[in-house]
């Protein structure tokens, strides 16, 4: 998270876990948080309570971490997110936390889905910006990157085509407020430059459930009727309110797949 105060895993069972870095101890298990596999999860650069996750059930999920509540239940060793817990040693010998049987009023308590985003294929990779609060990314397996901003009334802000195979890894630049990168199975990596500069903005409004914008919505882009193909119509799928950009530049001469991408926190240039 923002502090560093917890940490979170996702498995391909689609169970999402956290736990506390200088205890070591597990606090909660989201055994339903995604039908399919987690592929990413991503903590909010300004608001330490907001995970991203997506996954393979074609699903991006916006989350409300009660992080303090599951911090002072620890300290209280107060069940989370369980009818009980057991305590034993883990496999290095730390105290951790067992859970036997999981209780959904109970885990709603300290995590709660306040936006759903529904896309037309599986979501691999996923980026917050930087600079804004309210701005992320999502790489889906059509090849098409999303960006999306809770403060505009049109959620869903821009669609970047020009992958030919899914998209896999999405990241904005930590220097620059609107560069973007995408690298995707056709051997490429695209750069976008993106108006997150004219994209209206909210005050976020803090408390002790979370920042104010998040609201609980669900927002389904494309047909999900249909098996999606990297020769889908934009228009007729359901993208018609976004704008669509091309990419700024195209790195090419990778000879397989491209999974992982990190910018150079020094450097605006280096990727």
């Amino acid at each position: 998270s923002l502090t560093g105060r917890i940490i979170a895993g996702s498995f391909y069972s689609g169970l999402i876990m956290f736990w506390n870095p200088t205890t070591g101890r597990e606090l909660l298990r989201l055994p339903q948080a995604h039908t399919k596999a987690c592929y990413f999860l991503e903590w909010n650069h300004f608001h330490e309570s907001i995970l991203l996750s997506t996954s393979a059930d074609n699903t991006v999920l916006v989350y409300d971490i009660h992080i303090d509540h599951l911090i002072d239940s620890e300290i209280q060793n107060i069940p989370l997110g369980s009818n009980h817990h057991v305590r034993g040693k883990s496999e290095n010998g730390n105290n951790s936390l067992t859970t036997n049987s999981m209780n959904r009023n109970n885990i709603d308590q300290y995590a709660q889905v306040k936006y759903k985003f529904v896309h037309p294929a599986p979501v691999y990779g996923c980026s917050w910006n930087a600079f804004k609060p309210t701005v992320f990314c999502t790489a889906a397996h059509d090849g098409i990157v999303r960006v999306f901003n809770f403060a505009a009334k049109t959620l869903l802000a821009r669609t970047l085509v020009g992958h030919s195979a899914r998209a896999f890894s999405c990241l904005w630049s930590p220097l620059v407020p609107g560069l973007l990168a995408s690298g995707s199975d056709d051997y490429s990596i695209m750069i976008w430059d993106v108006d997150v500069e004219n994209f209206p903005e909210s005050a976020v409004v803090t408390s002790p459930d979370g920042p104010g914008v998040f609201g609980d919505k669900v927002l389904s882009i494309g047909d999900l009727g249909r098996t999606p193909s990297m020769s889908m119509n934009i228009a007729n799928a359901g993208y018609a309110k976004a704008m669509t950009l091309s990419a700024l530049r195209v790195l090419q001469g990778h000879k397989s797949y491209v999974r992982a991408l990190s910018w150079n926190y020094e450097n605006k240039h280096l990727l």
